[in-house]
């Protein structure tokens, strides 16, 4: 039980970070210039700060040192980074579509290598090995 209250509470003192955080991205951003321009490849109206991922991120790091750091969440922490750098980069120097895509391909690729087994075909057949198992 004291485990699921440690977690409720640091997974809300995270999410009090990072929504805390974004007024102040906000205004950094108007005060610096970092405003999304309008483009035929945004939907907003009017110019937007940019950075927000700069306080998911920062609600990120609040949990790492509660984290017992495996295989699998340095995989997703390592992924959540390449993310993140990926989207500053395009906020302050726009990144062409398609590199975009490549590199969340290539994090979203690390993370179900690393994390989750990936089955190959014979997994799927691993039933002829024990006939008497899983067919009808």
């Amino acid at each position: 039980m004291q485990l699921i209250i440690t977690f409720i509470g640091v997974a809300f003192f995270a999410m009090v970070i990072a929504w805390g955080s974004i007024p102040f991205i906000i205004k950094w951003a108007h005060r610096t210039g970092q405003l999304t321009q309008l483009n035929n490849r945004t939907s907003h109206k009017v110019p937007t700060p940019a950075l927000g991922g700069i306080g998911i991120l920062l609600g990120m790091f609040v949990l790492i040192p509660f984290l017992d750091i495996s295989l699998p969440i340095a995989a997703t922490c390592l992924s959540a980074i390449i993310l993140f750098t990926t989207g500053l980069i395009d906020d302050l120097n726009e990144i062409n579509a398609k590199i975009k895509l490549v590199v969340q391909t290539l994090s979203a690729l690390l993370i179900t290598s690393l994390v989750y087994k990936l089955r190959t075909f014979m997994d799927y057949l691993a039933f002829l090995k024990y006939p008497n198992y899983g067919v009808l």
